[in-house]
């Protein structure tokens, strides 16, 4: 069991009657689903929830039972306690944070989050860095808090873990893992609707893109990189945007001899997005932290003004920079 602040929560969320809770921007499935499992059992404790998130869920998120419930907006003043889910940085991965900076600092704040890099903001931090997703974490929360997991709340914890583990592909797939998964099963957890929609359904313009994308893959087999730079213009050919990459990743990343991969999407805010998967023992966060990024291990991302391309690996003398021994 976990050494977490169980009853100073318990506490924080007893004191408190209106409660705001934050998703990272570009939300995923864990911080999607552990946030409406756990909005779902303060409603039923008789607290008045709002679930906010600055980018709505991408449409293969949408069978996440509740989340019809995500908004866009919120006004502080409703507020006597914020709970944010999986966000290692709140001025960076909120989106909200620069509006609202007097009522993040200044209203009682509860941080859950499994980001090595979190940097423990708030009032009360419940960061477990070794855990496998905040998904794992919100189970626990809610064994320790005597929250039934009913049929919608197991299915959005499960796609959680599903995700954060590859669908259990990741190392970080532990037997507390498996154990967790099973209970949620037993709850009725539907996985069915989960592996289709997470990692099996894929539109004709998300695979147009793919197709665009794998033409310009580059590889350098001797520091074992592999890079995709996809430019605004291939988005819009296809009717696409960046979070449609997300799948790329693993694909391009199963390369033989291949320890570190970045997929590069251009914004329209002259910013490009980074994401990075790497193996055996690279440090993903490290290298998204040269671009102001962070996340885990083997898995971390960034945004970099657009200038700054030339510094990224996306050529030959650029992979320099990024090279790994």
């Amino acid at each position: 069991m976990w050494e977490l602040p169980y009853r100073d929560f318990t506490a924080m969320i007893g004191n408190s009657h209106s409660i705001l809770q934050v998703s990272h921007v570009n939300p995923d499935a864990d911080t999607l689903g552990s946030s409406l499992a756990l909005r779902q059992a303060l409603t039923r404790f008789g607290k008045q929830v709002t679930t906010v998130c600055m980018d709505p869920p991408v449409e293969n998120y949408r069978f996440l039972p509740g989340i019809q419930f995500i908004e866009k907006t919120f006004s502080p003043r409703l507020y006597d306690l914020i709970i944010t889910i999986d966000c290692a940085d709140l001025t960076k991965m909120t989106g909200f944070y620069k509006e609202y900076e007097a009522f993040f600092t200044t209203t009682p704040l509860i941080n859950i989050d499994h980001h090595p890099s979190n940097n423990l903001f708030g009032t009360l931090p419940m960061v477990v860095p070794h855990a496998a997703s905040v998904g794992e974490i919100m189970v626990h929360i809610l064994d320790e808090i005597k929250a039934p997991i009913d049929q919608d709340m197991a299915t959005c914890l499960l796609a959680a873990l599903y995700f954060d583990t590859g669908s259990f592909q990741h190392s970080n797939t532990t037997s507390d893992v498996m154990r967790i998964a099973a209970r949620l099963k037993k709850y009725g957890a539907n996985h069915q609707n989960i592996t289709y929609y997470l990692f099996q359904k894929k539109s004709f313009p998300l695979l147009a893109l793919w197709g665009m994308a794998l033409q310009k893959l580059k590889v350098d087999q001797t520091r074992g990189i592999a890079w995709v730079f996809v430019s605004e213009e291939d988005l819009d050919r296809t009717g696409t945007g960046s979070k449609e990459l997300e799948g790329l990743i693993a694909l391009v990343h199963g390369i033989p001899g291949v320890k570190m991969t970045i997929i590069l999407s251009e914004r329209g805010n002259a910013m490009v997005k980074g994401s990075i998967r790497t193996s055996n023992g690279t440090d993903a966060a490290y290298y998204a932290g040269l671009f102001g990024g962070g996340g885990h291990h083997k898995a971390a991302g960034f945004s970099a003004p657009l200038e700054k391309q030339p510094f990224l690996p996306i050529t030959e003398p650029a992979a320099e920079r990024l090279s790994i021994t």
